[in-house]
Order: structure tokens, then sequence, then C-alpha cells
């Protein structure tokens, strides 16, 4: 009998590009997007700048570009980078493993520019990467039971699918990809304390994943084994060490090959964490329905999950991630300014007292009747005395609540620009469109350089 890790390794190497559906193609191209137009501009980001920086003092590598910037390194390396610049403007998707395109591109993308594969074996690797990392944070409980226990999901379970996604690229055979899961499972991790103090480490997770999986991958392939029940033993393994007596081990394979994950990814509009979007959904609308200003709230409340209060409940926005964690900060920079892109959570309006002093009359309080995250109510109170409420089901970018193709190619438009001259941003929007023609992804990879 095989383990959930062969299972999966099966997966992973008897995928073909005919078994992929097309609107499973072409979500994926769009999760290739995305992720692209988020890391290219994290590269400009201070934590972007930092993670290029430290990698440049102890990897000599060429074998892959770092996005935005004129610099290449090592694969394992350029994962790390390229993952971490992804995840620094909180604008890479959702869904999955919590991030999965921000570890699994640049995992896939390492690889494969440097064997030089071309665009249609990337986008299988990006296809399986998300469905391993997808479905081991399914089996680990899913999203919310595994990050309530203080794993951040993103780190956890996306090396798994960084490593699928490489593993695919090198073409290893069903035992050696098996080793290669279980490799990046024997040492994976990442940790919610980043909430205490707004640290650095949050945008590190996806960067660190995507490194794991490579490294697990280039293991495997020259025979070095990992353990085959990596998932399910009953001492030691990811279940029962990580979320003892919450794992679901027949959610991993359930539907396999005939159900895409990918396919329950999202996009963000919004610059800051996805728990916070629904709020913000009700609030534009109160706005914009009831022509609402900042001067004439009296006090707002949102409703959700007991999660949701724990991750994005507090009131502090000392630095950028803390406001980007911070439904208060978001509501108040939102009434403020009608928006909440990336300018709203820069240094200027950080230090707004504005918005300081908006935020004390903003409340989320945990109601019981609320199951998922994206489940959310917001009730205004006026100066005036009048009391509005609007509530979210699915917030914008969700798959029942979509982006339209147009709004995610300017969103990528916008982010890329920060980086890329128009030509470039222009050029590499065809050919993620166009993937699947590439000879080899290395004419991709060129283009996410500064020359």
């Amino acid at each position: 009998m095989r383990s959930l890790s062969e299972e999966l390794a099966r997966f992973v190497a008897d995928l073909t590009y005919e078994d992929v559906p097309l609107e499973v193609r072409a979500k994926a191209r769009t999760c290739v997007l995305d992720t692209l137009g988020a890391g290219l501009a994290g590269s400009r980001t201070d934590e972007g700048r930092r993670v290029i920086a430290a990698v440049g003092d102890y990897d000599a590598g060429q074998s892959a570009s770092l996005w935005g910037v004129a610099r290449r390194a090592s694969a394992p390396a350029a994962a790390l980078v390229n993952g971490t610049l992804a995840h620094t403007r909180e604008l890479d998707d959702f869904g999955g493993c919590g991030h999965s395109g921000a570890v699994v591109v640049p995992a896939a993308l390492a690889v494969a520019e440097h064997a030089g594969a071309s665009g249609r074996q990337f986008l299988l690797a990006v296809v399986a990467g998300y469905e391993v990392a997808a479905r081991v944070t399914e089996g680990a409980g899913g999203y919310t039971r595994h990050n309530a226990r203080g794993w951040h999901s993103t780190g956890t379970c996306g090396s798994f699918g960084a490593a699928a996604a490489a593993a695919k690229i090198m073409g290893l055979d069903v035992e050696r990809a098996a080793s290669a899961i279980a490799l990046a499972g024997s040492f994976t991790g990442g940790l919610w304390a980043f909430l205490g103090d707004g640290a650095m480490s949050k945008r590190l997770h996806p960067g660190k994943a995507a490194e794991t999986g490579v490294v697990a991958a280039y293991l495997a392939k020259k025979g070095f084994t990992g353990p085959r029940e990596i998932l399910e033993a009953d001492y030691g393994g990811f279940f029962s060490t990580y979320v003892p007596r919450e794992s679901d081990p027949d959610a991993v394979l359930k539907d396999l090959g005939t159900e895409f994950r990918i396919m329950d990814s999202g996009f963000k509009p919004y610059a800051c964490c996805r728990s916070v979007h629904g709020a913000l959904d009700g609030l534009f609308e109160i706005m914009r329905k009831h022509r609402l200003a900042a001067d004439g709230v009296e006090a707002i409340i949102v409703r959700g999950t007991e999660e949701m209060k724990l991750q994005v409940g507090r009131p502090i926005a000392r630095n950028t991630l803390e406001a980007q964690m911070s439904l208060p900060y978001s509501l108040a920079v939102g009434l403020l300014a009608g928006r909440a892109s990336l300018m709203e959570y820069d240094a200027q309006w950080l230090s707004d007292p504005r918005v300081h002093g908006l935020m004390p009359k903003i409340t989320m309080v945990a109601d019981s009747s609320f199951v998922t995250e994206e489940q959310t109510e917001v009730e205004v109170a006026t100066t005036a005395g009048d009391r509005y409420a609007s509530g979210t089901k699915y917030a914008t970018g969700h798959p029942r609540n979509p982006m339209t193709e147009t709004d995610i190619e300017a969103k990528f438009a916008l982010l890329a620009g920060l980086a890329l001259p128009p030509a470039s941003v222009g050029r590499l929007t065809e050919m993620v469109r166009d993937l699947e023609r590439l000879a080899t992804v290395r004419e991709l990879a060129q283009l996410l350089a500064v020359h």
C-alpha cells in the first residue's frame, strides 16, 4: 500500500499537459501573472532589498534571476528571494496553503530557468505545486485549524508544494518525487509570532518554503531519501506533530486528478491581510450607497470569526506589516482615502493622525455564527444617528466573487511598473498569456530582470 506522499508523488510524476483542463491552465497562467506582479513590486520594499542583500553575502550562483533587479543567484537562493518579494506587499494570491503563488511560482521558475524548461513544463509544475500544497493543508485540518495552532500554513504546507513543482520540472520518477515531498516536510515551518511586533519574518515564510522545496528536490534527484510516511506517521509525522488529533488524512487524496485545487485560489484587490477584505468591501459599499465620509462616522463594529479577530483585530499600526494585519487601521484609512491600495500602507498614511484618531472607533467582534474568514458583517453608526450594515459572504477576489481578467492585468501593470519600464510590462503580460508557446522560460526570466 502506497503512503500519502507516494500517492501525491505519483500524481505529480504522471501528470501530463493533456490531463489539465483548459480552465485550469488559464487559472494557472493568471496565478503566474499575479505572482510576478507582486514579486516585482516587492523588489522595491525594505524587506525586498534586505533579503536580496543578505543572499548576495552568501550565494554567488548564477542559475536564476532575481525579480526586479540586475542580480542572479542559485536556484534555491532565487526561490528564497523571489518568494519573499512576492509576499512583501500582501498582494499575492490566497487559498491553498495560504499564499500558494508566492511559494510555488518562485520555486518552479527558478528550477525551470536553471534547467531551460519550456513554458509548458513550467505551467504544469505550477499546477502540480498548487495541488500538493493545498491538499497537505486540507489534510492538516484546513487553513483555519492549522493556523489557529500558531502555524503559518504558507510556510509549513507550502514547502510540500514547492518540492512537487521542482520535482515536476526535474522529471523525477515517483520514488524520487516522493522523497522530494517527504524531505521538504521534514524541515518545514513558519510561526505567527510576527503579530506581536510586525516582524519581517512573515514575508520570509513563502520564500523559505520555496527554497526548502527546491533543495529537497535537488537532494531527491541524487537519490537522497525521505520518509515515505512523512504525513501520516503516528510518531514524528507531519499531521501527528503539527496538528495532533485535528488532521484529516482522507482529504489529501480526495478527488485527486479530477478536481484541481488551483481553481480555489483567489486574487487580492487590497494591499492587506485577506481576512480584512470582506470588511473593506462592506465599508466601501456603505460609503458609496449612503455617501458616507469619515467625519460622519461615530463607530464601526465588524463581526467575524474568532480566528479573524485574533489575526487582524489588533488596533496597532506601528509599521506596514502591523497596518496590513490590522482591521481597524485598514478601515480607518479606507474611510479617509476611499481605497486600500499600496499607498495607504506607506509612511505618509502610517503617521497620519486622522487615521489613528479613527482607529479607536472601530471594533472587531468574534461571532460564533461566522464560520469562514470570508464571512464578515460591518455595521456603521453615524454621527447623525443612523445605522447602516453590510454583510459579505465572499469578498472581492474570491473564486465565487472574482476579479475580472481586466482588473488582474491592470493590477499587474501597476505593480510590475514599479520595477520595470512599460514596454517590459506589456511584453511580460503577453508572454504569460501565451506561456505554453515558450520554448524556454529563460525568455520570461530575462524580462523580469532590470538591465
